[in-house]
């Protein structure tokens, strides 16, 4: 947007004030707890938003949408629906099991309220499913800038690097232990690989991860936590291959994994969950394989094929680089945001 002209204000939680290409930046102090975030922060958000007296206010998380009647009373408001709630709710550790219907339900009665009057943009077409009181919604995917990681992958060649590759949130449900078991079952083969799992994690599961590599034996295992987007991308520029490998839980089967573009931009083979979306998109662009997720000798003959052909592992990395550039890149999104935006500002 600040590319097209516009002034930006980005109003979120961050330790001071300051200007970020082009992007003003108003920092709120974050809360300590889920509900401190969902309450004081939310609200704090808001207020410093509301005194910026903007156009358009584009708000990102729901619980930002109680407290937005303000700006919806001195601006446009547009809300990026960039998760199902109702069904990301079902899959809430956090949650008691038996509550987790109850407040889904109230989640989806609680949207058609407070979207009642804004433009919505939906980051996956599937979450129109359900929701046909959206008025006039815009579906605008997640895609990266692949000349971005085009360049960072340049000098580098698949498998240079004797790792796997995750980039993402870093949880169980995401197949973090079962990468670090599957490297495991190769090293008693006379297989030694490294793993390179960036992304946000708690403690509590960083300590899992390095618990089981350390019971295997497996001494190149290293996750940093969340990096800042261009570091963590060269982390993984030139590994053996990058991982998508969710478990099936609703949310994530109808839904296109950025980590999976961002792989290929890279020039990454990629070994993907072998949900019916993601196998579409890797068998058509021919960029990798699909597995069970939940199989682990599965995902370890996955790797081990990619190993056993460097040939065709390049070959995969280039194809899926040059679908990431022809069909999966930003650049082939970015005109309907422009699109909206114009029409909201005229």
């Amino acid at each position: 947007m600040v590319a097209a002209g516009y002034e930006v204000v980005l109003v979120a939680p961050h330790p001071r004030d300051e200007i970020y290409e082009g992007v003003q930046i108003r920092g709120v102090s974050p809360a300590g707890s889920r509900f401190g975030r969902m309450l004081r922060t939310a609200r704090e958000v808001v207020a410093r938003a509301r005194a910026e007296e903007g156009a358009v206010y584009h708000l990102h998380d729901p619980e930002l949408l109680p407290w937005s009647a303000p700006l919806t009373r001195q601006g446009k408001v547009v809300f990026d629906m960039h998760e199902d709630l109702p069904r990301q709710i079902l899959t809430k550790s956090w949650l008691p099991r038996g509550l987790r219907p109850v407040l889904a339900a109230g989640a989806r009665l609680a949207e058609r309220w407070l979207l009642r009057g804004k433009r919505v943009i939906l980051a996956e077409a599937s979450y129109q499913m359900g929701r046909d009181w959206l008025q006039d919604p815009v579906t605008i995917l997640n895609f990266p800038r692949v000349g971005w990681l085009e360049e960072l992958a340049a000098g580098h060649q698949t498998g240079e690097r004797r790792k796997l590759a995750y980039l993402g949130a870093v949880i169980s449900e995401r197949g973090s232990l079962r990468t670090i078991e599957a490297l495991g079952r190769l090293k008693t083969q006379g297989l030694d690989l490294g793993f390179a799992c960036v992304g946000p994690v708690s403690d509590e599961h960083r300590a899992q991860l390095q618990n089981a590599a350390a019971r295997l034996g497996l001494d190149d295992v290293s996750v940093p936590g969340f990096l800042p987007a261009p570091e963590g991308w060269a982390t993984l520029a030139g590994c053996v291959a990058g991982l998508a490998l969710l478990e099936p839980w609703p949310n994530y089967i109808e839904s296109y994994p950025t980590k999976l573009f961002e792989y290929m931009a890279l020039g990454l083979p990629v070994i993907a969950s072998n949900f019916p979306l993601y196998r579409e998109i890797v068998n058509s662009s021919g960029c990798g394989l699909v597995v069970d997720p939940l199989d682990v000798e599965g995902i370890a003959a996955a790797v081990r094929k990619l190993l056993d052909d460097p040939d065709q592992a390049l070959a995969m990395g280039r194809r899926g680089q040059q679908a990431a550039r022809e069909r999966f890149s930003w650049e082939s999104e970015e005109g309907k945001l422009l699109e909206l935006y114009g029409a909201l500002c005229r």
